[in-house]
């Protein structure tokens, strides 16, 4: 996986995604390049929040890293334009106008892409299985 970007676009995407795992600390965020758009999903294994946005793909695939580090990476990134590359068990990130800022982070192994569900929408209303919805409202439960 390898993409373009600008750090104003990442951080507005990644304080999104960041959200489902902000509690935790094994929490993952999962970055995927295909088709010119650089999708996001973070989570901490009980909920995933996802969001994309046209970012410039050189290399199509995915890569999982750690939310925490990963967002405070992109909080002190300079700024222009940012590039990620993933190779064997780490991540490249190079970023800045002029290539300035390098760094390697590490990938986490044990993850995998998973799709956003898709269900079935009308206009004013949603069909959702009634375990999916039981399962969505109970850590809400006081």
């Amino acid at each position: 996986m390898k993409i373009q970007t600008s750090k104003a676009d990442l951080l507005q995407k990644v304080s999104k995604v960041h959200i489902a795992g902000s509690e935790t600390r094994t929490s993952g965020i999962a970055l995927k390049a295909e088709n010119h758009l650089l999708k996001m999903m973070g989570t901490d294994n009980s909920i995933a929040v996802y969001c994309w946005h046209p970012s410039e793909v050189l290399q199509e695939g995915y890569a999982i890293v750690p939310a925490k580090l990963f967002c405070d990476l992109v909080k002190e990134l300079p700024e222009g334009k940012v590039v990620f590359e993933a190779k064997d068990d780490h991540m490249i990130v190079t970023a800045g106008l002029a290539g300035e800022f390098l760094m390697r982070l590490p990938l986490l192994s044990d993850g995998q892409w998973i799709e956003m569900p898709k269900h079935e929408v009308d206009k004013n209303r949603a069909k959702i299985k009634a375990l999916s919805l039981a399962y969505i409202l109970e850590p809400t439960i006081f």
